[in-house]
C-alpha cells in the first residue's frame, strides 16, 4: 500500500473507533476513558523503570569496563615495563642526536 493509502485506512479506522465510543452509554464511555488511563498509566511506568534499568545496566557495564581497562593497563605495563624503559631511552637518545640537526635547520631557514 502507498502511503497515501495507509493514512486515509488509518484515519477510517480513528473515526470509526470515535463513532462507536460515542455510540456507547455513558456509563461504558467512563469505563473505557479509565480503562484507557490507567493503560497509558502503567505502560508510562513500566517504560520508565525500564530506562532506568537500562541506565544501570549501562553504569554497571562501565564501570566493569574501567576496571578492566586499569587492570589491564597495570599487567601491561607491569609485564613491559622493561621494553618501554629502553624504548623510552632509545627515544631519548634519538632525540639528543637530532638536537643540533634541528637547530641547525631553524638557523638555516630562519633569516
Amino acid at each position: 500500500m502507498s502511503k497515501t493509502k495507509v493514512f486515509i485506512a488509518g484515519v477510517l479506522a480513528t473515526t470509526a473507533a470515535y463513532v462507536a465510543y460515542k455510540a456507547l452509554p455513558k456509563d461504558k464511555q467512563d469505563e473505557l476513558s479509565a480503562k484507557a488511563h490507567n493503560t497509558g498509566a502503567l505502560l508510562r511506568d513500566k517504560a520508565y523503570d525500564a530506562a532506568y534499568n537500562a541506565a544501570d545496566v549501562a553504569a554497571d557495564v562501565t564501570e566493569k569496563a574501567k576496571e578492566k581497562t586499569a587492570a589491564l593497563k597495570t599487567d601491561s605495563q607491569e609485564k613491559y615495563a622493561d621494553q618501554i624503559d629502553a624504548a623510552t631511552e632509545k627515544i631519548k637518545d634519538l632525540t639528543d642526536q637530532a638536537a643540533p640537526y634541528v637547530d641547525k635547520a631553524k638557523d638555516f631557514v630562519t633569516p
